[in-house]
């Protein structure tokens, strides 16, 4: 496998990963502060905009890097179909 592309797919895995860290840290923040602000009482908590706003953004980092992940994905997927195809001699 050519350097470009290995370096491509361990960007990608790596962007991945990071992905899922802040997935789950995301999660750990909106349900200490879910605990915090609403205790039992969400029907009222969603008539405050502000407050949903605040929950969201624990996963604006997660969901910036799932598109970067998509991105260096297809980027790999690119590099693999070129390179495979230069290796066939085509």
């Amino acid at each position: 496998m050519d350097k470009n592309v290995k370096a491509a797919l361990y960007k990608a895995k790596y962007y991945m990963v990071c992905t899922w860290v802040f997935l789950i840290g995301g999660f750990l923040v909106f349900a200490l502060l879910y605990s915090k602000n609403v205790e039992g009482r969400f029907m009222e908590a969603l008539g405050e905009p502000h407050l949903i706003i605040i929950f969201l953004i624990p996963f604006l980092p997660a969901a910036f890097l799932s598109l970067k992940t998509k991105k260096c994905y297809k980027h790999y997927e690119e590099l693999a179909k070129n390179s495979s195809v230069g290796s066939d001699g085509k």
